[in-house]
Parts: structure tokens; C-alpha cells; sequence
């Protein structure tokens, strides 16, 4: 289960742009003086702004961490990645600098702190990243969750286990990979463990996670996990089945496009039509027809999904005819997806 490269996919985008870019500028670096480039960081043009941030960030002095900090807040996103790669470059100096920054109020610079805080070895950080695992922005989670990952960190656990269950899918993939990164841990027994304890909070997650392996063999858990008393976990479990391919899940998911929540029956819908289109597609015409209102909306927003031209007639039928003005509304929309 453990990843080849020691590094997250974006945390290496960051490390070749600093490879690539430090050959070109290597030569300027030293046409200015410290100081120069650091009141050069302030000037209204973005080119200058640049330049001062590339030097400083080949320099590696501890003096350019205040106004590199800085810089993360400016408007030029190669300003604001050559602070990143400059901070990583200080590295220890730079570690509480950037704590603070994760620590505050900025979106923006809270995730470039927590992405620079990956690529710093300090267990410092690690703490504070936990912590950003619960922040309101999901951009500064994922980054959070990713940095965690790289510090490998034992205590980092059980909080990426609950982010797991993150409702951004971001988040759960950098969970995901962190887990994959600490040694022992996400493996397949411990999801399927995960899965069945009925006091864990982990368990939507786990379900989530299995069906990225995508193994047959957790066909059958996911399976009975279609029943777990929280809708979280059944409506992950549905698009798990779905992820992994095995047509054995087909009438489970059908029973399960009959959940009480919504959530539930869209997770089914979609993983019914990835495994048996045309089967599905009659169902939900069918379920337009003759269910319950609250199915018949979700029947016609499968049908939406399905893209298949051939839905239309039930679903004009329903548009025309239907008493429930929800299903009405549902199947208006699904026939402009089929425009």
C-alpha cells in the first residue's frame, strides 16, 4: 500500500518548478544585495516582484523568512511560488514563521504555509497541521492532510482517519494518500476493520477508501455495509461498488436506490449505471413512473445522468403529467442533460 515517491504529486510540481527555475536565475542571484531584493519584493511591478523573490529564494537566508511570508499574500502566483520554495529552502528558521501563517486568517496563505510545512523536515508543524485539518477552507484541509503525510507522523492517525470523511473530495484524497504514506496503516484489513466496527468514526471513510483499492474481494463488505445504520456509510459504500466493477453488486444497489436517504440512492444510481447501463436505465424509467415521490425525483435525475436519449419520452411524461412538482422540476433538468 505504500507509495513509490516520497513525495505527494503536488508537493513534487513545487520541487521541479524550484529545479527548473533556479539554472535560469542563478546568475542574477548575486547581481543584488540582500536588502535590495527584499525592498524589491514591495514594487508595483510584478516582473521586479518576481525577480526578488527568485533571488531570495536561491539565497536560503534566514533574513528574507518575514518578507517571504509576505509575499505569500501577493497578487502574482509566481511570486507567491518562489516564497514557497524560498521558505522550504531556509527550512528550520522558517517553521514557526509559517506555523503562525497556517494559524491565521488568510485562506490563501494559510494553504501555502501548509504545503511549505510538508516540505520542511520539523515535527513541529506537525500539531498545527492536525489542527488545519479542521479549518473551514477546504483547500488549506487538503494541503494540511497532504503535509501530513510526509511527516509520517503516528499521532497524525485517527485525525486523517476522520478526515477520511471529509465532505470535499480533495480532502479525502489527501487523506487518503497521507494514510497510504505512514507505515502500517490503511491497509486492507484495517479498512475492513474500519468498515465493521459500529462505534468507529471511521467507518465512512473506510468504505470510501476500499473502493479506491478497488479489489473484488471487498465486494461483499461493501455489500453489507449497505445496511449500516448511518446513511454516510451506506451512501460511500454504494460508490465504492461502483468504483470496484463487479456485477454482483447490481441488485444490492438496486435495493439500495430504495434508501430512505437521498444521498444513499444517488450514490446507487450512478454506480448502477457505471455497471449495467441499460438495466439501469429501465429501472429508473420504471421508478419514474410508479415509485414513491421522492424516488421519482431521483429517478429522473438519474436518467439526467444516464445521457441516454432513449429516457426522454418518460421523462417529457413526467414533466406533462406528474403531480409532484419536484419530480416535475427534476425531469426538466434531466431533459436539458439529454439536450
Amino acid at each position: 500500500m505504500k507509495i513509490g515517491s516520497p513525495f505527494h504529486p503536488a508537493l513534487i510540481a513545487f520541487l521541479l518548478i524550484f529545479v527548473v527555475m533556479s539554472v535560469a536565475v542563478q546568475g542574477q542571484a548575486k547581481e543584488k544585495t540582500i536588502s535590495d531584493n527584499i525592498q524589491a519584493l514591495s514594487d508595483k511591478n510584478a516582473k521586479v516582484r518576481v525577480e526578488a523573490a527568485k533571488a531570495l529564494a536561491l539565497t536560503g537566508d534566514p533574513q528574507a523568512i518575514d518578507p517571504l511570508v509576505q509575499a505569500l499574500r501577493d497578487k502574482n502566483a509566481d511570486v507567491r511560488e518562489w516564497s514557497v520554495l524560498g521558505l522550504v529552502k531556509i527550512g528550520g528558521p522558517s517553521v514557526e514563521p509559517l506555523i503562525q501563517a497556517l494559524q491565521g486568517n488568510e485562506n490563501s496563505v494559510q494553504w501555502q504555509a501548509a504545503a511549505a510545512l510538508g516540505l520542511i523536515n520539523d515535527s513541529k508543524a506537525i500539531g498545527p497541521l492536525i489542527q488545519a485539518l479542521q479549518d473551514d477552507n477546504s483547500n488549506v484541509r487538503y494541503w494540511a492532510a497532504v503535509s501530513l503525510g510526509q511527516k509520517e507522523a503516528a499521532k497524525a492517525i485517527e485525525p486523517l482517519e476522520v478526515a477520511l470523511n471529509d465532505g470535499d473530495h480533495r480532502v479525502r484524497e489527501g487523506a487518503f494518500f497521507a494514510l497510504q504514506k505512514i507505515e502500517g496503516n490503511l491497509t486492507p484489513e484495517s479498512l475492513l476493520q474500519g468498515l465493521q466496527e459500529s462505534s468507529s468514526r471511521f467507518r465512512p471513510g473506510a468504505a470510501w477508501a476500499l473502493g479506491r483499492i478497488k479489489d473484488p474481494k471487498f465486494v461483499d463488505p461493501l455489500i453489507d455495509a449497505l445496511n449500516d445504520g448511518d446513511g454516510k456509510v451506506r451512501a460511500e459504500a454504494a460508490a465504492s461498488l461502483g468504483m470496484i466493477g463487479d456485477i454482483k453488486a447490481v441488485v444490492p444497489l438496486q435495493n439500495a436506490f430504495q434508501d430512505k436517504e437521498m444521498e444513499v440512492r444517488r450514490a446507487a444510481a450512478k454506480s448502477l449505471l457505471h455497471l449495467d447501463r441499460n438495466g439501469s436505465v429501465d429501472l429508473f424509467i420504471r421508478a419514474l413512473q410508479e415509485a414513491e415521490p421522492v424516488q421519482r425525483v431521483d429517478a429522473a435525475w438519474a436518467l439526467g445522468e444516464s445521457r441516454e436519449s432513449g429516457a426522454k419520452g418518460a421523462l417529457l411524461q413526467a414533466l406533462q403529467y406528474d403531480e409532484e412538482s419536484d419530480v416535475r422540476m427534476s425531469a426538466a433538468k434531466a431533459l436539458k442533460r439529454l439536450d
